[in-house]
């Protein structure tokens, strides 16, 4: 195509706007509406169709199901943060049971070794005494 104001040829392209300038003498181009639609040809429409196969529901039966599945979803949560505080609390009893069988240790520990310091306390106090009876010489 050429320019209609210096003759110049016109380079046109499918993605140019529908007014080009000239390269030669910069004036603005209207493609006419045949170029145009050479460059841009019409979409045909084709025929399409949407199936639905489950009922349809109404706004306050779909606002009725949303309320259910938040209430749902609430006892759910509830259940799960009761689950975890009686989680918690086993791992609590178990640590306190740790606990108190370390300390029963220590008691039976320190036991043991009390009645070993009687038991050689009362063995010296026997030899004593034998020696003071004339037993051992």
């Amino acid at each position: 195509m050429a320019c209609p104001q210096c003759a110049g040829g016109l380079s046109i392209a499918a993605d140019d706007a529908r007014t080009i300038s000239c390269r030669y003498c910069s004036s603005a181009v209207f493609i006419p509406d045949a170029l145009w639609h050479r460059l841009h040809p019409v979409k045909l429409a084709s025929d399409w169709s949407i199936s639905f196969r489950d009922r349809l529901l109404s706004a306050e039966a779909l606002r009725e199901r949303a309320s259910q599945e938040h209430a749902e979803a609430k006892r759910q949560a509830q259940q799960d943060e009761q689950q975890a505080r009686r989680r918690a609390q086993a791992v609590r009893e178990q640590e306190q049971q740790a606990l108190d069988a370390r300390d029963e240790e220590a008691r039976i520990a320190r036991r043991q070794k009390t009645l070993l310091l009687v038991m050689a306390g009362v063995g010296v106090l026997t030899l004593g005494i034998a020696v003071w009876l004339g037993y051992l010489r």
